[in-house]
């Protein structure tokens, strides 16, 4: 369960797209966070629709899109550039699970989640931070190297050799924003507290 947080939504960053073909659940679910805990959501029923919101020049702060939808199958992350995805699903699952894990997903709602959870996961997703909970996932608690994506697994192997952030930024040619919430997920994923005890576990081969 992660730590409930009462204050509002960063107005300067983007609307959280909350994305499912069911208009009902998903036009509920964001008047609730609006109204209730302040974060900017919007619904979106259709791929048209979707498309055009990715396409205009305000950028989405959350993506939060129903695996039903797309499927994760068809549908990875990274094709959002820099902006975080999540999947909303009817049940948690170890396919669901892995692909949070393996750096498809920043997160997983089941669409059962209490909606004060739910709020307090979907700002912990806007922070850079992934959101997969231990007691919905039956993928290992720390991922191997080689289900990793490409970029956390060279991100990873960079901070074993030493390099610092800015270093990374450049060799990786990435944002300073993105590279520090992509060690925020491997410091989480590995269980560690800093960056030397993941270089650690990195060139252990944990």
């Amino acid at each position: 369960m992660v730590a409930m947080m009462e204050t509002e939504s960063d107005p300067a960053r983007g609307p959280v797209l909350i994305v499912s073909p069911e208009a009902t659940v998903v036009e509920a679910l964001a008047a609730c966070l609006n109204d209730a805990y302040g974060i900017n959501a919007q619904p979106v029923c259709s791929a048209a629709d979707l498309g055009r919101r990715i396409e205009s020049r305000r950028r989405a702060g959350l993506i939060l899109i129903d695996s039903q939808f797309l499927g994760t199958d068809t549908l990875d992350g990274g094709l959002m550039g820099e902006t975080p995805v999540a999947l909303l699903t009817d049940h948690a699952d170890a396919e669901t699970s892995a692909a949070v894990l393996d750096g498809r997903f920043c997160g997983a709602l089941t669409k059962a989640t209490p909606l004060r959870t739910a709020a307090a996961a979907i700002r912990l997703m806007l922070g850079g931070d992934v959101y997969l909970r231990e007691n919905d996932a039956r993928a290992p608690a720390v991922p191997g190297k080689t289900a990793m994506s490409e970029r956390r697994s060279a991100i990873g192997a960079l901070i074993a050799a030493g390099r610092s952030n800015r270093q990374i930024q450049e060799e990786l040619s990435l944002s300073a924003s993105l590279v520090a919430a992509e060690i925020r997920v491997l410091l989480r994923l590995f269980g560690v507290r800093n960056r030397t005890e993941l270089a650690m576990r990195w060139r252990d081969g944990a």
